[in-house]
């Protein structure tokens, strides 16, 4: 049996439950699971970081018990992870001061990661489990990269924190649902497809106006799905543990979030282009954001 439990209780995770975020890690490292009479967490983790030494073999520390860190040594071992061509980063560091950050300090930051882990594992000992399958490394940057706290998908299990980390420690669980949504959702998307095109994605009339902190971009279907996903955990997680209150936090206010979110589905069902680019799974999951929001908010 795995040690994971796979009920479909209500937790932090909304949109994926347990179970399905389990079966997803099962079906994908399948070829590398070398027992099925002993499918314990164990196995599936070693399964699940063969499947990515087989995906990303330029990956470092897939393998390592450690899950935070805070050096030089190991954001140089990271240092493809900051490319993103299809990012324009001038407007952001026009807008964000390097030297005024909240933590610049990268182990007080690791530590504020770490306990905030600590505290949801404690109040969910079933989501400490699926993070602890999930992710491999937690890394925060000594230079000064900005970019907040992120995920490249080209190096799953993996979450970074940039230099300008910008929340109070009490909605730092906030950032640690956020990027443990971005990984679940893209295993998914791995099992499943979830645009029948990812070329067609590239198409700049199916993009999406977007806009954070005071800046506008435009992004992809497949960002903006992201995007949506991630809104409805961090609200789903305020409702059931941090609250609403406003506070100094990497996320908008609620309001905000659920503002955004509909613009982006009044969008979409605009425009038939950017619907067709979605598969049946694709559509599933923006059909179930767009009833989140007609049910709950």
């Amino acid at each position: 049996m795995l040690l994971i439990s796979l009920s479909e209780r209500c937790s932090v995770y909304q949109l994926l439950s347990p179970k399905i975020i389990v079966e997803n890690i099962i079906v994908l490292a399948s070829p590398y699971i070398t027992t099925q009479s002993k499918l314990d967490s164990v196995v599936l983790k070693q399964a699940y970081c063969d499947y990515l030494q087989n995906i990303q073999p330029y990956c470092p520390l897939i393998r390592n018990d450690q899950l935070f860190y805070a050096d030089a040594e190991t954001e140089f071992l990271f240092q493809n992870y900051f490319s993103d061509p299809e990012i324009d980063m001038t407007e952001v560091y026009q807008h964000i001061d390097i030297n005024k950050v909240m933590y610049p300090d990268p182990n007080t930051r690791c530590d504020v990661l770490n306990r905030a882990f600590s505290r949801m594992e404690q109040q969910d000992s079933t989501f400490g489990s699926l993070f602890r399958l999930v992710m491999n490394t937690i890394f925060c940057t000594v230079s000064k990269h900005i970019g907040g706290t992120s995920v490249n998908p080209k190096y799953l299990g993996v979450m970074c924190a940039h230099h300008d980390m910008h929340s109070e420690e009490t909605v730092v669980p906030e950032l640690l649902i956020h990027e443990f949504t971005h990984h679940t959702v893209l295993l998914d998307e791995h099992r499943y497809g979830h645009y029948k095109s990812y070329q067609a994605l590239s198409d700049p009339d199916t993009h999406i106006d977007s806009y954070d902190r005071g800046m506008h971009f435009k992004f992809p279907l497949n960002r903006i799905m992201h995007s949506m996903l991630v809104a409805v955990e961090v609200i789903k997680l305020r409702d059931n543990y941090i609250g609403h209150l406003p506070c100094i936090n990497q996320h908008a206010n609620t309001e905000v979030l659920i503002a955004r979110d509909k613009e982006y589905i009044k969008t979409i069902e605009k425009n038939r282009r950017i619907q067709m680019l979605f598969t049946e799974r694709g559509y599933y999951l923006y059909e179930t954001v767009k009833a989140f929001y007609n049910n709950d908010a």
